[in-house]
């Protein structure tokens, strides 16, 4: 199996949760994004939830380093601006179709967040 190809920028499409019955809620109005994976293993995020970001719950933001397994990516966080996620890591379940990536957190039993993003073309 060739290995999942991510570097890159990449531009938000959508970001929310998929509730147990197929259901997507958005997590915010008018959202935009943008993330970057690197040919050297590192990584940032910034996503705002809404057009005008007025406080840090508006933002989510993040950067470290990532690994690729099979068909998961790892999120190493080293700077975020939420101090609890510190050197946590994330995973993704990732899938890529052309130009759009597809990343989903693990489900639950409030279902799972799914974010869409579209390479930038240079």
């Amino acid at each position: 199996m060739p290995k999942l190809d991510i570097i890159g920028s990449w531009t938000l499409i959508r970001h929310g949760i998929v509730s147990p019955d197929g259901n997507f809620t958005p997590t915010g109005s008018e959202m935009d994004g943008q993330l970057m994976y690197t040919n050297d293993g590192t990584m940032s995020v910034f996503i705002t939830k809404t057009s005008t970001p007025s406080t840090l719950t508006d933002i989510i933001a993040y950067s470290g380093t990532f690994t690729i397994t099979d068909s998961h990516v790892i999120h190493h966080l080293r700077v975020t601006i939420q101090k609890e996620r510190k050197g946590s890591n994330e995973i993704r379940i990732a899938s890529r179709e052309g130009s759009v990536l597809t990343l989903k957190t693990e489900p639950t039993a409030q279902g799972y967040y799914e974010i869409v993003w579209q390479l930038i073309e240079h």
